[in-house]
């Protein structure tokens, strides 16, 4: 810059920070702005106020004048149509629901006008007229009222009257049009003033803007005088020294705005180029301090930098592994002197590492012929190189060794446990057979006298923990169901003591309740403590005999239905206790008593049925298993029972059955 112009006014503007500058171009730009939105502003907050004169007070009252008006009319026509009906001889039967109507209309017509008195938007004129308005209406209403009193009795008379009342509705339709005028012409000044106010806004917006067109187009010229043509010139500066010109004049280093910063800057990038030898240098004895092995080759697959650890590993031979050999000549000179990957073939070796190193895929392992382990990283560069690392896994392989002796040892133990499995997988079969073979056969079922009896039995698990009997003695049959804890072996066993207990009951002819469950849970409850389990079992026991049934033991609800298809219930909660849970129960045992005819019968059941669940986890219920029932209950026990596990089956569709499933039904012939 000319030394004279530093104390011209160009020069001290020059010297201003390039933010300066643009601050103040902005902010004779906001100041237009701000100017003009201040008009606006102030514009649309009267053009809103008179709005929302207009809107919400004169157009609303305006509209509210004219609805009652309308009423008034609206009721005036049916007072009309009333007399002329009378007067016609039209009969009561129509006339009462039009008077009704009309008392109606003219009631709500006194609170309408009494509420525009209310209104807090009246004027000072509007409020005394309305009151007077309402007196008016007062009296108009009597004489309508007494004109359609008197049409039903005197239709002359009432025809006569018609006429004062006629004029008593038009004086108040008349004060009603006068105000609701008066409010139109209020409405149509205001509309007239904004329209007024939104015309001169819009020609000052015009003037403004062009206005700030204008000086924008200066500010413009005068930025890009003091800005643009000096960066062009640093641009120029910055591609020359990319070029490599070191000794480039920077001409604007005498600014002392930004781009006079600029220029020192650069002046700094010089001095960064001479810096960058050092930083070269920091980076070898980085690489160097790596403790794996590191290489890197550029395009043409040739050594760019490595450190010592990679030439250690590769050092074989007369040549030294420097920087500018390719790294076929590097690992050729390896093959013959070290065996690598188990490879025979040294040359196909070779080959094989040179097109896995042009083309890595991944890490992969090489084992030397020293015992040691080297596991190569290698990836391509952006530039089409490759970096690598080698790293020594010696010690990770002999772990790996150790581990691969520990896993033939738990296949061993494995193998073990497989074949204890199989021998746990026989003995429960032959319980589950032993378990079937002491259910009650079809030939025994036929054979029960006065009931026809259909049951089912499905396990969860190879033994299942559910029971069920049906026993004959001297002319009585005794029906068991019940549900052990738990499923498997210790379920089916408590399962099968429990069955084996009550037959030995029933042929010592026990058949008090009480004495018959204590015992049962007395032997029980021994055997169960003997062998060391927790396991016990809810027991509902029903004796029949002649149409009576006698129930005992706490179980699942009962299911009695009757012959029209009526169902109840019997609750077992409080005629007993779970068996074997407690050493003494006999306290706890009661007995509840039912008259079956033919055509009745009961239904047992253990709760794998009501809780069995579907895909989403919902239960098939109580609710749902009554249904079935009642809905084939006119068929025989067999065609019963089959409908209830047939509709269970769709129910739980492809979902695990989790809990036995046991059903008996008894039905008396």
């Amino acid at each position: 810059m000319n030394p004279a112009d530093r104390w011209s006014g160009r020069g001290r503007f020059d010297d201003l920070p390039i933010q300066l500058k643009a601050s103040l171009a902005s902010a004779l730009l906001l100041i237009f702005l701000l100017a003009l939105g201040a008009h606006a502003y102030l514009t649309s907050t009267r053009s809103a106020a008179g709005l929302r004169v207009l809107s919400g007070e004169l157009v609303p009252k305006q509209q509210a004048f004219a609805d009652v008006g309308n009423a008034v009319v609206a009721t005036h026509m049916k007072i009309f149509r009333l007399v002329s009906w009378a007067s016609n001889g039209v009969s009561d039967k129509v006339l009462m629901p039009l008077e009704g109507e009309i008392n109606a209309e003219l009631d709500a017509s006194s609170e309408r006008i009494a509420a525009l008195t209310r209104r807090p938007d009246l004027s000072d004129d509007e409020r005394p007229a309305l009151q007077e308005l309402l007196v008016k209406w007062q009296n108009c209403k009597k004489q309508a009222r007494d004109t359609i009193d008197v049409a039903r009795t005197d239709a002359p008379m009432a025809t006569m009257m018609i006429g004062q009342t006629d004029d008593s509705f038009e004086a108040v339709d008349a004060d009603l049009r006068k105000m609701s005028q008066a409010l139109a012409a209020k409405s149509n000044t205001l509309q007239s003033q904004l329209s007024s106010d939104a015309q001169r806004n819009q020609q000052v917006v015009v003037w403004v803007t062009l206005l700030g067109l204008l000086i924008s187009v200066v500010v413009a010229v005068v930025i890009g005088r003091s800005i643009v043509r000096p960066i062009r010139s640093i641009t120029d500066v910055m591609q020359r020294l990319s070029a490599g010109e070191i000794d480039v004049p920077v001409d604007q280093g005498t600014r002392r705005d930004e781009i006079g910063q600029m220029a020192l800057a650069i002046d700094v990038f010089r001095r960064n180029i001479i810096d960058k030898h050092a930083v070269e240098r920091t980076l070898a004895e980085s690489i160097e301090a790596i403790t794996e092995g590191f290489s890197l080759y550029d395009a043409e697959d040739r050594l760019v930098v490595c450190n010592s650890h990679y030439r250690e590993m590769f050092a074989y031979g007369p040549d030294t592994v420097t920087p500018g050999m390719t790294f076929e000549r590097i690992v050729g000179a390896a093959v013959g002197r070290v065996v690598l990957d188990g490879a025979g073939d040294g040359q196909t070796w070779l080959a094989e590492r040179i097109a896995r190193h042009r083309n890595p895929t991944g890490p992969h392992v090489q084992h030397r012929s020293d015992g040691s382990w080297i596991r190569v990283s290698e990836r391509l560069t952006a530039a089409g190189g490759v970096v690598a690392t080698y790293t020594d896994i010696t010690e990770l392989k002999s772990r790996e060794a150790e581990l691969d002796r520990a896993h033939a040892q738990v296949t061993a133990l494995n193998e073990k446990l497989r074949s204890d499995n199989l021998r746990m997988e026989g003995e429960l079969d032959v319980t589950r057979r032993l378990q079937m073979m002491l259910l009650p056969t079809l030939q025994e079922l036929q054979q029960v006298r006065g009931l026809d009896i259909a049951c089912h039995m499905q396990a969860a698990l190879e033994v299942g923990g559910d029971y069920y009997d049906v026993l004959q003695h001297e002319g009585r049959v005794k029906i068991g169901i019940g549900d052990v804890t738990g499923h498997g072996l210790e379920s089916g066993v408590v399962m099968l003591m429990t069955q084996a207990i009550v037959r030995a009951l029933l042929s010592s002819g026990e058949v008090d309740p009480v004495r018959f469950l204590s015992v049962l849970n007395t032997a029980l409850y021994g055997n169960v403590q003997r062998m060391g389990s927790d396991k016990n079992l809810t027991l509902c026991l029903l004796d029949y005999a002649d149409g009576e049934v006698k129930v005992s033991g706490q179980h699942e609800q009962v299911i009695v239905l009757r012959r029209d298809g009526t169902v109840e219930w019997v609750d077992t909660i409080d005629l007993g206790f779970p068996i074997g849970l407690e050493s003494e129960i006999a306290e706890f045992v009661a007995q509840a008593t039912l008259r079956l005819q033919p055509g009745d019968g009961v239904v047992l059941y253990t709760d794998g049925v009501t809780e069995a669940a579907d895909m989403t986890g919902e239960q098939y219920g109580l609710e749902r298993l009554a249904a079935v029932l009642q809905a084939h209950w006119a068929q025989p026990a067999e065609a019963i029972k089959q409908a209830v596990v047939s509709d269970l089956k769709r129910f739980i569709g492809a979902q695990n059955v989790y809990d036995d499933i046991t059903l008996v039904v008894a039905k008396q012939t």
